[in-house]
This record gives C-alpha cells, structure tokens and sequence, in this order.
C-alpha cells in the first residue's frame, strides 16, 4: 500500500505546537530548541504546500486548512498514544458477542453499556445482536447467550438470573378503569405473539384464590385468545375477543404504555417504570410462570467472568417491586 505519509517527526512537532498554539510551549513539551520546531514546522510546510500558522500580536493561530489537518492528527495521535499505553501494560482489547433476547438486549443491557465501560475499563468492547433463535440449533458463534426456558440448556455453562415474575400492567389512565378484576373484561389485552396463554393460563391458576386479590369473583373474563372455543374449565368461561399480539415484550410495553390495553410483562422489564409512575401493576396481580432466564456460555475466560458478574449486579436493580397499596 503506498501511503501518502508526511515526515512523521515534522507532524509530531506539528501536532504539539497547535495544541499548545506555542512553539516555546511546544519546545518544552518534546525537549528540543524553539529553532528546531520552526525548522520541523517548514518542512511540513512544503510538503503539504500550505502554511500551517499566522502570527498575530497575542501569539500564534492555524490556517484554516491547518485547523481541519491538526483535528484529524490530535484524534490520530491520541490513538496511537491509547495503543502504545495498552501494549505496554498488556491490557489488550477484547470483544464479547452477546446474543440476547430482545427485550433485555433494549431493555437492560443497552442503556447501561456506559457503566460497564466505566467499571471494567475500555478495553472490553461488547458486540449486542438481539435473537430469541433456538441456540440448540443457531450457528451463531456468540460467547454469551440469554434465554428463557422451564429447563436448563444442555451443553452450555447456565447461570440462573431469575424466575419469571409476569405483572399485569396498564398505563396510569388504563389503571383507573380497572378498579376490580371482572373490569379486565373491558379492556384489551396485549399479548406475547409467542406465548399467548398468559392470561389463561393466570385465571386457571388462581380460579380458587381470587379473594387474595379482590373480593370480586368474575363469572366470565374476556380475554386476548382469539380463535379458540371457550374454556369452560374451573367455572371461568373465556370468551375469544379483544386481542392484540406483538411479537416481543418490549413493543408490548410501548404499546400499554400508550394507553392500547393491559398485558402481562415479566416484573424485572417493567419494576423501574412502576417505580417512576410510569406504568401502574393492575390491582398487583402477579403470575409465577415456571419460566426461568438464564446466562449462558460454553467456554469461560476472565472477561466472560467480569460481564456475568456485572449483569447479575445490573439485574438485581431490576428484580426489586413495590407493591400498590
């Protein structure tokens, strides 16, 4: 490759004499004589076949070409000083491939990547890809995956981060419509495209133990099954109406978020948005779903180690819920 390089020592020169706009400055920075940088700063001079500063009465000022090359050079300069500082210490830059659920990935990981920088430095560098793919099958070459599953992977390393906890959530408007269960009826539900027996599944499970929630007992809940016969099982007839799927649970928080419905979200996606009054957990209604979340790897190395004890960190901030009184 033939690289159009100008003498290398003339732009060392220059690039600390325009920082300092100094050439004594300059001089006492690289231990050489205030002579030989105006000698460097003519070379570079003729070589790039423009004047590099102007003298006025309180000093010195670039050229505007030079004011466009030395921004370009400090970026470079700074580069190579970072490399040569990594080097020397062995502090090697590293890349982790993350493969995560979608929602987590938007959710969790992305907005706190700066204070995973900030904690383990910059020398790890991490490369998110949002999937929910089957990983028995994926010919994704990621070091971490996380996924959702009632059973633990085979042939990876699985650290359980948490079980699954599904809230019922509205928006602060939604929420004061619902003032008891039989009023879900009226609203619609929003469901996860690919697990659409939440709320089936929530009503079968707690037929005998409404009272711990309402004094209410509905006859018939409307719920978010469509296409199916009714289910007549434990006294609660289903009716198939007023369903609206999305494919990921985060689109299905904006969309209660804006007032659509009501739906189940797991409780560490939607704890801080509770918190804040952002989101209301409808009449603290919760289901335990059997589902667990888990990290997973195959082969561990030092900086695998240093992200799961992160994110484990980072999740307990999410799993902990105030309970509406």
């Amino acid at each position: 490759m033939n690289r159009n390089l100008p003498p290398l020592n003339a732009l060392k020169v220059f690039e600390s004499a325009a920082r300092n706009l100094s050439f004594t400055k300059a001089a006492d920075e690289l231990f050489i004589t205030q002579g030989a940088i105006s000698k460097q700063i003519k070379i570079l001079e003729q070589y790039l076949g423009f004047a590099l500063f102007k003298r006025v009465h309180r000093g010195l000022i670039l050229t505007d070409k030079a004011l466009k090359y030395y921004q370009d050079v400090h970026i470079i300069f700074n580069k190579i000083g970072e490399a040569t500082n990594n080097i020397q210490s062995g502090a090697l830059s590293c890349v982790l491939n993350l493969n995560v659920l979608p929602s987590i990935s938007s959710l969790v990981i992305a907005p706190n990547i700066a204070s995973f920088k900030e904690e383990y430095g910059q020398n790890i560098n991490l490369n998110l890809k949002a999937s929910d793919d089957d990983i028995s099958s994926t010919k994704e070459n990621a070091d971490i995956f996380i996924r959702c599953s009632k059973e633990n992977f085979a042939n990876f390393q699985n650290i359980k981060l948490v079980e699954e906890e599904m809230l019922m959530i509205s928006s602060v408007k939604i929420s004061k419509q619902i003032t008891k269960i039989s009023d879900i009826a009226k609203q619609n539900i929003i469901e996860h495209g690919s697990r659409p027996h939440i709320l089936e599944n929530w009503i079968k499970q707690n037929s005998l133990n409404m009272k711990n929630i309402t004094k209410e007992i509905p006859t018939k809940v409307d719920s978010c099954i469509s296409g199916r016969k009714p289910d007549k099982s434990n006294g609660i007839n289903i009716v198939t109406e007023n369903k609206i799927s999305f494919e990921h649970f985060f689109m299905m928080i904006e969309a209660v978020r804006n007032h659509v419905g009501i739906g189940f979200i797991p409780s560490f996606l939607v704890n801080k948005m509770i918190q804040k009054g952002e989101l209301v957990n409808v009449l603290n209604i919760n289901y335990q779903t059997g589902y667990k979340y888990y990290l997973l790897y195959k082969q561990s190395n030092p900086e695998i180690k240093m992200f799961c004890k992160w994110f484990e960190q980072l999740l307990r901030s999410y799993k902990t819920r105030l309970i509406n009184l």
